[in-house]
């Protein structure tokens, strides 16, 4: 509807105000009259559906109770397993012991002696779920030595069986044609109990038969282990009474609801043949006093196996067993009353009748669907009660979309009326915004005009850079630091305050004696320089400095370089040869990468350290030899001991006195005069030096080479320069790496890189998955894991199949926890390959995998497959 406005026609003015005012208040009216009829309207809806749903609560619809089935289902599929009360025992009949035993069927001797073992041990109750239906053919006076024991001890409840059960219209069911056992065993047993099940989730706990009613084997050994007596049984209002005086306290439902608690492993139990076992070896360990001690056969295919929602394999006979358990702990679930359904499908109703925002509608029925599942929840576990989940839920859903449905509509009715009434604003407001438009262009013009003069401006500023950067390429570097040495080390080139002073001093105060030195260092540093300018300055100086380089060298050519050999010690050796050891007796030995030796040559070289002789290879004659030793390595000893790759005492034999070379990265000061060094020591003396571009370029570069690579890469800029005729070294002459390092570019980093990191830096914590995820750009959580399963896949195989050494490499820390939380992870996921390959086809584990891991575990499950139960056993468990 359009704005009515008469400002254009011939009537009086006074009148034309009026009239337009009338109309707008009428239309007012109008909108404020519907806005009424609709919070009728919203009041109305909410009553209907809380009619409609409520008769579909109480009339007895078929689909009701598969409503309550599924509710009960979901709720035991959330809890899981729980365990049974220690009271109750489970006796097993597995293959193995019915093997062990003669096969099936079993001689019913071994019954009388488990009868008798359990009544030695105090067993209260003891039930059996074995149809002794036919007498023994083979063996007769078996079937009286049992009738003894059952006569003699009065505690044993057999079981019994029916054709057919109907149910009637009294809703108890009525069984015809039962299976007894023998005579001889039925009469002598103190109670019978029907074996027959029910329906999925619930069992018959009577069952009439010739008039009279008999209760189910569960029913009967609760019965007997709570001391209720064996009289009549009777029912009342669906529940079930027992005895000569019934006490309504202990009535039972006629339909038992089962709690089930998982599988076989949730009882406490044994075997047959493991408790004839632990009754003859230690008795006293067997704890049987006052329980109820059930007896059933679990093997496949001589017993019938029962679905549940915990497991898919549940044995039908300890259907009977959940029954007691449920009965004597009172655990069976329980139906709520219908009222409280009502209750829940009317208050969020009426809720909903003082909620007009859409905003504040959608979280109160969010925070009732959450406080009502996790309050049924919570009932369900503490007190095994049912509450109805379906209806209230589909109440509120459907209040939900009414109510929300009216608001908006509401809302659409406000909206249109304010825009009638605010039309005329706009109309008032449309001179004012075509007067500013005017401004705005000219305030745009203005700014086109200055920001074309911004951009003029800075492109001058560029070119102004790029003539200073090349103002500075032709400028020689002048280095304000002048190069420091010691006396003792003239070679050795430094600034002032330069990390290498601190080393020097070590040297000084290390020449004057015969200590070992161990020198560690990044490789290119100059360890061995710094080795040779201890010798040289020290009381050994006229003496042999020997320098062996043990990582180039296998442990057989390195033995014999440092030890010699005899004539014939082995193929090729046609004469003595004395070894580096002799050669450089009384003077020193330098044993570059010594943490490149294998364990074998480690013992051998620390017999030679401590005893100061050796024998050659080959050869019986002791050797003794005075030698100094200096050792150096590039790699984290700590860390090689701690691994196992370096042997600890060995380590303390050659720390005597320890010198660390820092990098040159941490020794920025001396870059410039390192490289006016080489330049001089080298001989390119048509340049006078670097340009302050290059040597810029020089001192922000990481130098992962050190001082080799700082040497190698003068000289081959000084040939460039020196080629072109030119008397300094310029920015144009340094190789990529160097002027990518000044762009300070990001390196780049596959997903599986990222994802590790990432993992690294949140500690492996329990939510570094999702957070990963996140990270990464929202990615699926699964994704994440299965890159995870891969990467810890690819270690275990690139570490050659050792479990600890791929749990550091991935947690990347020393920190405890980290490594603990790693360990979890990776034993987790070897655990499922080695389970998988072992026990079915290994195609599952490939599942999710990304292709690029499939060939590391390709070479897993043939490993797996071929290790012994003490090598699974020590993997695990390490």
């Amino acid at each position: 509807m359009k704005s009515m406005n008469f400002s254009n026609s011939k009537l009086p003015q006074t009148f034309q105000w009026v009239l337009d005012k009338y109309i707008r208040f009428t239309i007012s009216d109008l909108f404020m009259i519907r806005m009424m009829m609709q919070d009728r309207q919203k009041t109305v809806y909410i009553a209907g559906i809380i009619i409609i749903i409520s008769l579909l609560c109480v009339i007895p619809f078929p689909w009701n109770h598969a409503i309550d089935e599924t509710t009960a289902d979901i709720f035991l599929k959330l809890r899981g397993e729980r365990k049974s009360t220690s009271e109750i025992v489970l006796i097993y009949i597995g293959e193995d012991d019915i093997q062990t035993l003669g096969g099936w069927p079993i001689t019913r001797d071994y019954y009388s002696y488990l009868i008798h073992i359990l009544n030695q041990k105090g067993a209260k109750t003891i039930a059996f779920d074995l149809l002794f239906d036919t007498p023994s053919s083979v063996y007769p006076e078996f079937d009286t030595t049992l009738a003894y024991f059952l006569r003699r001890y009065d505690n044993v409840i057999l079981p019994y069986a029916f054709n057919t059960v109907l149910q009637n219209d009294a809703k108890l069911p009525d069984a015809e044609q039962a299976i007894f056992p023998i005579s001889l065993l039925g009469k002598n047993a103190n109670r019978l109990g029907f074996s027959n099940l029910g329906m999925y989730s619930e069992i018959p706990l009577v069952i009439s038969y010739h008039d009279s009613l008999t209760g189910s084997l569960g029913f009967e050994m609760a019965r007997h282990y709570l001391d209720h007596s064996a009289g009549l049984i009777s029912v009342r209002s669906g529940r079930v009474l027992f005895g000569d005086k019934p006490d309504m306290s202990d009535r039972w439902p006629c339909n038992l609801r089962l709690n089930y608690l998982g599988g076989v492993k949730q009882f406490t139990s044994y075997s047959l043949i493991e408790l004839f076992q632990i009754y003859q070896q230690n008795p006293d360990s067997l704890d049987l006093q006052n329980k109820l001690v059930f007896t059933a056969v679990i093997s496949p295919g001589r017993c019938s196996l029962r679905s549940t929602v915990l497991t898919s394999a549940f044995p039908a006979s300890l259907v009977h067993l959940t029954a007691a358990e449920n009965l004597i702990e009172k655990r069976y679930l329980r139906i709520a009353p219908l009222y409280i359904a009502l209750l829940m499908i009317i208050l969020p109703g009426f809720v909903l009748l003082f909620f007009t925002e859409v905003r504040k509608i959608l979280i109160q029925a969010v925070l009732f669907i959450i406080v009502y599942s996790c309050l049924c929840y919570l009932l369900f576990v503490k007190f095994y009660v049912v509450l109805p989940l379906f209806y209230p839920l589909a109440a509120q859903l459907a209040l939900m979309i009414s109510v929300v449905s009216l608001v908006w509509r509401r809302s659409a009715v406000q909206n249109y009326s304010q825009r009638i009434l605010l039309q005329d604003q706009l109309s008032e407001k449309q001179a004012q915004y075509e007067e500013l438009e005017e401004k705005l262009d000219r305030l745009e013009s203005e700014i086109d005009r200055e920001q074309d003069t911004a951009v003029h401006n800075e492109t001058l500023i560029g070119e102004i850079r790029a003539l200073e950067k090349q103002i500075r390429d032709l400028q020689e570097y002048t280095t304000i630091n002048k190069p420091q040495s010691y006396r003792e080390f003239p070679e050795i080139i430094h600034a002032p305050d330069s990390g290498m002073a601190r080393v020097l001093e070590l040297a000084v105060k290390v020449n004057s004696d015969t200590i070992p030195v161990l020198i560690l260092g990044e490789t290119g540093t100059g360890k061995e320089m710094i080795a040779r300018t201890i010798h040289f300055s020290g009381k050994r100086r006229h003496e042999s400095f020997i320098a062996v380089n043990c990582g180039a060298l296998p442990d057989t050519l390195l033995e014999s370089e440092l030890f010699g050999h005899e004539k014939g010690s082995f193929t090729g050796a046609t004469g003595l040869r004395r070894g580096r050891f002799e050669t450089a007796n009384k003077g020193t030995l330098f044993l570059d990468e010594v943490t490149e030796t294998s364990a074998a040559f480690q013992v051998k070289l620390l017999r030679v350290l401590q005893e100061g002789h050796f024998q050659r290879l080959g050869g019986e004659k002791l050797v003794n030899v005075d030698v100094r030793i200096i050792a150096a390595s590039g790699r984290n000893i700590n860390n090689e001991i701690k691994q196992g790759k370096f042997r600890e005492d060995l380590f303390y034999r050659l720390n005597g006195f320890p010198i660390r070379i820092p990098p040159l990265r941490d020794r920025k000061d001396d870059v410039p005069l390192l490289a006016l060094h080489f330049l001089k020591k080298h001989g390119y003396n048509t340049l006078k030096g670097f340009s302050e571009e290059a040597m810029t370029a020089f001192t922000s570069y990481q130098w992962p080479g050190n001082i080799r690579e700082l040497e190698n890469i003068v000289r081959r800029c000084a040939i460039l320069a020196q080629s072109e005729g030119r008397t300094l070294v310029q920015i144009g002459d340094l190789p990529q790496e160097l002027l990518q390092s000044r762009e300070t570019m990001t390196p780049y980093q596959s997903l599986e890189q990222q994802i590790l990191e990432l993992l690294r830096s949140l500690k492996f914590s329990h939510s570094a998955i999702t957070k990963t995820a996140k990270i990464l750009g929202n990615r699926d959580r699964g994704t994440i894991t299965e890159y995870f399963r891969g990467i810890c896949f690819e270690h275990y195989v690139n570490s050659g199949f050792e479990f600890y050494s791929t749990i550091t490499k991935i947690a990347g820390s020393e920190e405890a926890g980290i490594v603990k939380r790693v360990e979890m992870k990776v034993k987790e996921y070897l655990n499922n390959v080695y389970q998988t390959c072992r026990t079915a086809d290994p195609v599952s584990v490939y599942k999710g995998l990304p292709k690029k891991y499939h060939t590391f575990l390709d070479q897993m499950i043939p490993y797996f497959r071929g290790l012994d139960e003490e090598s699974v056993l020590k993997i695990f468990t390490e």
